[in-house]
């Protein structure tokens, strides 16, 4: 230690003359010779005694100190003890404690380490500085060996433990900020440390996982979001487990991806897969792998492969058919009727057909050839319910005076033997299918209605026909007055002609009831809300909107009055009636 004008320091006593006091100078760097003037005539001095003192003046190598400490003083100076733990190294290799006195501030500490609790005897004290020796170990301080989680920070080769109580000296430079793990290996003036867990330190040997695209050779750590540089192209989109090879101090960490996981299958697995048109590759239902196979694909569709590589790339090839175009082979597709174009369900590519398909809907298809012009020929192997056997009796619609019809349930069209007088609901057996028509006979013609029956019927509002629940249709001598269920007796039958009267509504209001209606002033009508059909106001109305009607008779149409007005585009305004309560209220008359 050097020592200056002013410096507190702790002298030893060396010699006692008749004139003056030597103090030791060994500890000291910058003198050889230590002079004490005291004011006791040094009467109570003896050698090897310690005296606080203060630096007078430095002469040559000769200094010149006082002795200054009074009796009972509050401060701490040269000699005094206190008791402190290090946290850290200083420049000259000393341990430095935070240590607030009247007198300094902070203490470097001879013979300690940090994080060791000792007792201190202060030998120096300059500008708000101590130094001081350690005497007492309370408890012991970082030892080679220990083992510590701290924090380092982007660029930073000096980390700080959790409690940030010291700091410690790292090998390498942090290119990211992330907690470690490491251990002590010196404390000879500083605290230096090995990393041994890295975290998410980008250190070649360190694993990690990271974020990559398909066929991209950048990743992205997942907890410290910077980039890796992959050793080749990557095979699937998503998150990877990759190992750390180099890391220069300018450059990208270089990486290797060492497990997919789950993300890429494995060799010899079977996986369905979608293929992509005109290419001799693949992409899986599940995940975002591609699959190289070993020839084009005309069409985009399902079907499975069997995985042979999955080294630089996937590559497989095919296990089973699926919806492939390939002759013979069976496939689910969307057919219309009428129509020689289908399209298969799986892929969407076209198929045609060598005749009109009988009936619309899904069908199963059998390959007849591969694909050429943008189009699969095949035929109809089975219409998978859409059409009826041969021997099936269907319920169907007939039309008058024609030899078709349309069957209840399905899309296809009935050709019969004979025709029916007029167009009902018949059963018809099926006796021929072949690839171009379905034929069938009739064997019940149905209800044909006499003259003077009652039949059951629908009918719309503001109509002159009515559709008998068999299917045929009935002439009105009337315009129905609402939409519903109604009875017609039969006036006429004439060929394929039915003429019939609404005898009953199964719903028409009586007289006397109250039903919701919206009111249309301006027609001076109003519209049932419950069941469609019109009430003809007796009386004019200022009335809009909803409103309670009461039927007052039933006839060729429909007659009612408001009894509720509920809205009305002349109902005062709730604000101007308050107002007015209160103008009543002021003028004294309630």
């Amino acid at each position: 230690m050097k020592i200056g004008s002013s410096d507190k320091i702790l002298a030893t006593v060396k010699q006692v003359t008749g004139k003056c006091i030597l103090g030791t100078t060994s500890q000291w760097d910058n003198i050889s010779e230590m002079v004490i003037l005291c004011d006791n005539e040094n009467k109570q001095i003896v050698p090897g005694q310690e005296l606080p003192v203060e630096v007078d003046r430095v002469d040559g190598d000769t200094v010149y100190v006082s002795v200054t400490r009074a009796p009972y003083t509050r401060f701490v100076w040269p000699g005094d003890t206190v008791e402190l733990t290090p946290t850290h190294f200083s420049e000259d290799g000393l341990s430095v404690a935070e240590h607030s006195t009247s007198s300094f501030d902070v203490v470097h500490v001879i013979g300690a380490v940090p994080n060791e609790t000792v007792v201190v005897k202060i030998l120096k004290i300059a500008e708000n500085t101590a130094v001081g020796e350690a005497i007492e170990t309370h408890s012991p301080g970082l030892e080679v060996g220990d083992e510590f989680s701290i924090t380092v920070e982007a660029g930073n080769s000096v980390g700080t433990n959790k409690e940030g109580a010291f700091e410690i000296q790292l090998g390498t430079q942090a290119k990211v900020k992330a907690d470690v793990t490491v251990k002590i290996t010196n404390l000879d003036g500083q605290i230096e440390a090995d990393i041994i867990e890295p975290g998410i330190l980008p250190v070649p040997g360190n694993e990690l996982v990271a974020s990559v695209e398909r066929n991209s050779t950048t990743a992205f750590v997942l907890e410290g979001d910077y980039a890796i540089e992959l050793s080749k192209p990557a095979l699937v989109t998503a998150d990877v487990n990759v190992r750390v090879n180099d890391c220069g101090e300018d450059e990208t960490p270089k990486a290797t991806i060492i497990s997919y996981d789950d993300a890429v299958p494995e060799t010899g697995d079977i996986v369905a897969v979608w293929s992509i048109a005109g290419e001799a590759r693949a992409e899986p239902e599940n995940g975002t792998y591609q699959v190289s196979l070993h020839s084009e694909m005309p069409v985009r569709t399902c079907f499975t492969v069997e995985i042979t590589n999955c080294e630089d790339k996937i590559e497989g090839k095919t296990a089973g058919i699926g919806d492939l175009p390939i002759s013979g082979n069976q496939i689910k597709a969307k057919i219309e009727k009428g129509s020689t174009r289908a399209v298969a369900e799986n892929g969407k590519y076209n198929v045609l057909l060598p005749s009109p398909a009988l009936a619309s809907g899904v069908a199963t298809l059998e390959i007849d050839s591969p694909p050429r012009n943008d189009s699969t020929e095949a035929h109809i192997a089975s219409y998978d319910g859409l059409i009826p056997s041969v021997g099936d009796t269907v319920l169907a619609h007939s039309k008058s005076g024609k030899s078709i019809a349309k069957p209840v349930d399905g899309t296809y069209t009935l050709n019969l033997k004979k025709t029916t007088p007029i167009g009902t609901r018949i059963k018809v057996k099926i006796i021929n299918i072949s690839n171009k028509r379905i034929n069938g006979t009739i064997v019940d013609q149905g209800e044909i209605p006499n003259e003077g029956d009652r039949v059951r019927a629908d009918v719309s509002y503001k109509k002159n026909y009515a559709k008998s629940k068999d299917g045929y249709r009935i002439d009105l001598d009337k315009e129905s007055i609402m939409a519903d269920t109604v009875t017609v007796r039969i006036r006429e039958v004439t060929g394929a002609s039915i003429y019939g009267s609404i005898t009953m509504y199964d719903s028409l209001p009586e007289a006397g009831d109250t039903v919701n209606a919206v009111v249309k002033p301006e027609k001076q009508i109003a519209e049932a809300t419950a069941k469609r059909y019109e009430i003809h106001l007796e009386e004019q109305t200022d009335s809009s909107g909803m409103n309670d009607i009461k039927i007052t008779s039933v006839g060729d149409k429909i007659q009612g009055e408001v009894v509720n007005k509920k809205s009305s585009g002349n109902a005062k305004n709730p604000l101007d009636q308050k107002n007015l309560d209160n103008d009543i209220v002021s003028r004294g008359y309630r």
